[in-house]
């Protein structure tokens, strides 16, 4: 296992022969689904969207796979990264998903509407079932704002922004690495 994110059911884990595993809160193997197309490289790191539907792979070919998780069948495949991905991420509206590089560079893919509906559906009906104090608090993330992104040389070692929206103090981190 190189890398586990926790779900509403259990637990997620990227494994280097290139499997998702799904495991219960209890440890008992629920679910194991390709994780990436070929036999080359292995998982290195995976996010769940904030519906719960789809989960982001990054394998190390350098592809990024999204994978709806009750069907196992790959919902897109991200290709065309020249650098290693470090970690990725959904944003909180469902509609982008950031892949950063090792080199330091953020990418923002923009998600198919047909992905984005089928996302933002779930996660209204999760919060028609278990309440609006429920869930929503539970899976609330922060969004980084375009306008915060930085880049270039002036943005050497680590770099710690602040943003308050809606009276709210959420803390971003960008690593850069030159």
């Amino acid at each position: 296992m190189n890398y586990v994110v926790l779900s509403a059911d259990g637990m997620i884990a990227a494994c280097q022969d290139r499997q998702l595993r799904i495991y219960s809160f209890q440890g008992k193997l629920v679910k194991q689904i390709k994780g990436a197309a070929g036999d080359d490289g292995q998982l290195t790191r995976v996010r769940l969207d904030p519906s719960g539907i789809y989960a982001a792979a990054v394998c190390t070919n350098r592809n990024v796979y999204i994978i709806d998780l009750a069907t196992g069948e790959f919902a897109a495949v991200l290709t065309g990264q020249s650098d290693n991905i470090t970690d990725i991420a959904f944003s909180a509206d469902c509609r982008r998903l950031y892949v950063v590089s090792y080199s330091g560079c953020i990418f923002v893919w923009r998600l198919s509407n047909f992905l984005v509906n089928k996302m933002m559906a779930r996660k209204s009906q999760a919060v028609k079932n278990i309440g609006i104090l429920g869930i929503e608090k539970f899976c609330e993330r922060s969004e980084t704002p375009d306008s915060l992104l930085g880049s270039g040389s002036d943005a050497a070692g680590d770099e710690h922004m602040e943003y308050n929206r809606n009276a709210k103090v959420k803390f971003y981190y960008l690593f850069f690495f030159f």
